[in-house]
């Protein structure tokens, strides 16, 4: 006790602790269990508002999980709508090949050259 609080004690003349005064002790007491009380209050509200927000966080999550699979979904259906005209358009681009060929050996042959 002389060591923390050496306010506390009463010595003798070879500086020997003689008594202690208690009831200076119990407003110190008092203060530091009102300062733990009041830490444990802030800390319990600090909890409660990291819970909500955890709680808010996972509400969040949750959402954007749910907006990402719809979005995957409409991707998906885009890639195959062009996937389709792609593959349309390649036919397409095909079948005008093969009749630019077609009228280009039609022309060939209606073309009279010299040496028929």
């Amino acid at each position: 006790m002389a060591r923390v609080y050496p306010d506390l004690v009463s010595r003798d003349a070879a500086g020997k602790v003689i008594s202690v005064h208690y009831h200076e002790l119990v407003p110190m007491l008092l203060n530091e269990v009102q300062r733990q009380a009041e830490q444990a209050q802030q800390q319990a509200e600090q909890v409660q508002k990291q819970a909500n927000q955890i709680r808010r966080l996972n509400a969040k999550i949750a959402q954007d999980q749910v907006e990402r699979a719809s979005f995957e979904q409409r991707l998906s259906a885009e890639r195959a709508s062009f996937e389709r005209r792609l593959s349309s358009l390649e036919r397409t681009l095909t079948v005008r090949d093969r009749n630019q060929r077609l009228a280009a050996a039609l022309e060939s042959l209606a073309t009279p050259t010299p040496d028929r």
